[in-house]
This record gives structure tokens, sequence and C-alpha cells, in this order.
């Protein structure tokens, strides 16, 4: 919930967390509303309709695959899902680049990107081992020893 609305008692217990939950006490003065003791959610806190679902202004489409991108047209907003893989998400981000369509949750595609940088590594790494037994192997005589 939002830090408005905070769960009962949770100044004295910092294990309660700001996390809403009702209160249920018989003498509670939060549950009865008395000035002071909190607020609580009710409807004459929900957001306008014209804002509703809208990120600084802008509607957001909830993208959870290319084809989501390949309909938006220049200018629109797109939140990535968090179910997409790294691959499907670098292929999104550059469609999406192309289309001229922004992303708001552009750190997902950035650890996308640390996490193909890193895999590349392992796999250079890899290889230059593999060579190295590669070349140990050829340098051993077929009786086990060592050619100098």
């Amino acid at each position: 919930m939002s830090k408005r609305f905070k769960r009962q008692d949770n100044r004295f217990y910092p294990k309660l967390g700001t996390k809403w939950r009702s209160p249920k006490g018989c003498q509670s003065k939060m549950r009865e509303r008395i000035k002071g003791a909190g607020k609580i959610p009710n409807a004459g806190y929900r957001t306008a309709k014209a804002v509703r679902g809208t990120v600084n202004g802008k509607k957001v489409t909830y993208v959870a695959g290319l084809s989501g991108i390949i309909e938006m047209k220049k200018g629109d907003t797109a939140m990535l899902s968090s179910t997409i893989g790294i691959r499907n998400l670098m292929i999104i981000a550059a469609k999406a680049k192309e289309l001229g369509v922004e992303i708001l949750n552009r750190q997902r595609i950035r650890s996308g990107e640390k996490a193909i940088k890193v895999a590349e590594a392992k796999k250079a790494a890899a290889k230059e081992v593999m060579k190295k037994n590669e070349v140990a192997k050829k340098s051993e005589q077929p009786d086990g020893k060592k050619v100098q």
C-alpha cells in the first residue's frame, strides 16, 4: 500500500512493517476511525478516472511478447513483462527502439545486457581452457609421456 496507510501499531513493533492490514481489535481506535489514530483506506482516496492506469500522464501498455510491441505506434509507452527471457527481451528492445516506443522498465534491458556480457566472457574463458587442453593433449605421446 502507499505510505499514507500504515498498519496499526507499526510504530511500536517494527516487524509489522508498513504494509496495510485492517485493524481488528474491539477497542481499536483506528477501526473506529477516531481522529489521530491513523488513516484507513476507503473510496474517497481513489485516484481520478482520467489518471488511473497512467504513468507520468501516459497510457501504459503491458507487453508480454514481440507481438505486443509490433502492434504499437510511435510515441506509445510500454511496460515489459517479467516473464520475458533475456534473448527475447533484447529483440523486443531493438524493435521498440526501431518503432519509437518508450519502454518504462529500462532497468530490465540494462540487466539483460549485463547478463549477456557475462555469458560471453564465460564462453571466451571456456574456449581458452579448451584450447589449452588440446595443446596439452597434442604434446603428449601415445604412451602417456610428455614430449620436450
